[in-house]
């Protein structure tokens, strides 16, 4: 809560700490980032996604910010030069992450703990009701599937290889 910390992978040194205005607490969300900026959502209170851009910045700044529909549980995606995430109640975002500005936002339905996953080049959505929607790694919105398991879904799915495994409170699928 409260703080940012940059580390270095290879020997786990702290490279940056920085304190922003209304991270909030309770940081659930995992943060992503690519050769420029970090994302982080700051879960409960006001919830925002933020980008820090540290790339080229002794310290990191903010990039941008954006208080509609960030998540408080899911943590968001980064594909094929798109930020996706999905709030608590079911609103998937694609927004650009260089700028923020958003490609669409649309409600798939249902509540959402578990994050998204990339698998196939396509984005799996898992929701409390158990629902799986299926949509492309793109700017345009388009339900590729959507199919319903026998219980609810808590914990983000996972792939390997060509597999795909979601664990409901009644079963693991393959």
């Amino acid at each position: 809560a409260d703080w940012v910390y940059g580390y270095e992978p290879a020997t786990g040194k702290e490279l940056w700490k920085v304190a922003y205005e209304g991270l909030g607490f309770s940081m659930s969300v995992c943060p992503v980032a690519d050769a420029e900026r970090v994302y982080i959502s700051t879960s409960f209170g006001k919830s925002q996604v933020i980008a820090l851009k540290y790339a080229g910045v002794p310290t990191p700044e903010v990039a941008w910010r954006n208080n509609k529909n960030a998540p408080k549980m899911c943590s968001p995606v980064l594909v094929n030069d798109l930020l996706f995430y999905i709030d608590d109640g079911g609103i998937v975002s694609c927004v650009d992450p260089k700028t923020g500005e958003p490609h669409y936002r649309e409600r798939l339905g249902g509540k959402f703990s578990a994050s998204p996953i990339v698998a196939d080049g396509k984005i799996h959505f898992a929701s409390r009701e158990g629902v799986v929607t299926v949509l492309p790694a793109t700017k345009e919105f388009k339900i590729l599937a959507q199919n319903t398991l026998d219980g609810p879904l808590m914990a983000s799915p996972i792939a390997v290889d060509a597999t795909l495994y979601l664990r409901t409170d009644k079963a693991l699928y393959r």
